[in-house]
């Protein structure tokens, strides 16, 4: 009775947040769409691609594929609805250069995708999302700040820009998801026996969704100067390892994918002024549409600037100085918030292991009482 009694308390966060998911999901299912010209759509251009991969690992043609993408399209689409089927051929888009190289999340997709056709492209999204939010409960818990977790995992599932990447068909929710389950494996070391071996395998399984070497680069550097030398040269190496194949492609079209006609030299010139245009965009655009969101951002920063010797501050500065570098790698502004979806992980980490500070700093700018 008292075992029964243990396992139910213990199952019913978990249960909580679970319905916290499905309501989000319900949510995103019934409401989305164009708002004031912005794409909050279920379906992207990226997706296309992705969903085109998988449909052809299911045996049908690059024909019949791209007709079924653009059928699709044309009719649940938010923004991107006419396009060529032609288009999304192996020989005839430019980005496949890039795409071929990520895997795993149209593998992923291929159970779903063979049961329910282009719709099944949205189950692992939504997945992933609900792995963000039990990772934001476990990073809490760990604090013993359950009820906090539940609460930040209610404040995210309501944000505007969370629920705007993490219920879509791209692969940007599964890198969110694995990299919170990384932070996760790492936080919780001295429990797992062999959580060197589990966290390579997601840096390996990050590195096949997306572009993630800057992530990783600078996760290993810091594991390299807390002393954790080999871990940290084994991370950064299965980073740049899986980033090497990029090296023999034509990538020049990702990079400042807003400037495609310049050469690569050009490029790399115009380089500091992407990061100085993204960091700007990326915050005018959160203070426009969704300022619950800038303004937890902005409380975690000052908090990791105040206890910057704190591990979380750390490395939570080499996510958001690595995931900034990503975005700025790409050139494309007013994307809100989508490249740094993986900062949310880290910056629970630092409301949860400086609680104490917060508290005492709360107490002592308490307003005094008037007698």
């Amino acid at each position: 009775m008292v075992l029964a009694t243990r396992v139910k308390n213990r199952a019913l966060p978990y249960l909580i947040v679970f319905f916290i998911w499905i309501v989000a999901l319900v949510t995103k299912l019934h409401t989305n769409g164009l708002v004031y010209g912005l794409d909050y759509g279920l379906f992207h251009p990226d997706g296309t691609l992705y969903t085109f991969r998988s449909l052809t690992w299911l045996g049908k043609s690059q024909v019949e594929a791209g007709l079924e993408i653009a059928d699709w399209y044309s009719n649940h689409a938010s923004k991107f609805t006419e396009f060529q089927a032609s288009s999304l051929y192996f020989e005839n888009n430019s980005g496949w250069a890039i795409y071929n190289l990520r895997y795993l999340y149209p593998l992923l997709s291929l159970p779903f995708v063979a049961m329910i056709g282009v719709p099944g492209m949205l189950v692992i999204p939504a997945l992933s999302m609900l792995t963000l939010m039990l990772c934001i409960y476990e990073i809490a818990r760990k604090y013993s700040l359950g009820s906090f977790g539940i609460l930040l995992a209610i404040f995210f599932s309501a944000s505007i820009t969370v629920n705007r990447w993490m219920f879509v068909n791209t692969a940007d929710p599964l890198l969110t998801a694995l990299v919170s389950i990384a932070l996760v494996v790492y936080m919780k070391r001295e429990r797992l026996k062999h959580w060197q071996a589990v966290l390579y395998l997601l840096v390996f399984l990050t590195s096949i969704t997306r572009f993630a070497l800057f992530i990783w680069a600078a996760f290993g550097l810091v594991l390299f100067l807390k002393r954790k030398r080999i871990t940290g040269s084994i991370v950064a190496l299965i980073a740049f390892l899986c980033f090497l194949p990029t090296l023999f492609v034509d990538f020049a079209p990702s990079v400042l994918a807003n400037k495609s006609d310049l050469p690569i030299f050009d490029k790399v010139l115009a380089f500091p002024i992407s990061l100085f245009r993204v960091a700007f965009f990326e915050i005018a655009q959160l203070v426009v549409l969704d300022r619950l969101l800038i303004f937890f951002l902005f409380c975690v920063t000052i908090v990791a600037i105040t206890r910057w010797k704190s591990e979380s501050s750390i490395f939570f500065f080499a996510a958001l100085i690595s995931l900034w570098f990503t975005g700025a790698i790409n050139g494309v502004i007013g994307v809100n918030f989508r490249y740094q979806l993986p900062l949310i992980p880290f910056a629970i980490w630092v409301l949860a292991e400086n609680q104490s500070y917060l508290i005492s700093s709360l107490k002592a700018y308490r307003l005094p009482r008037f007698r």
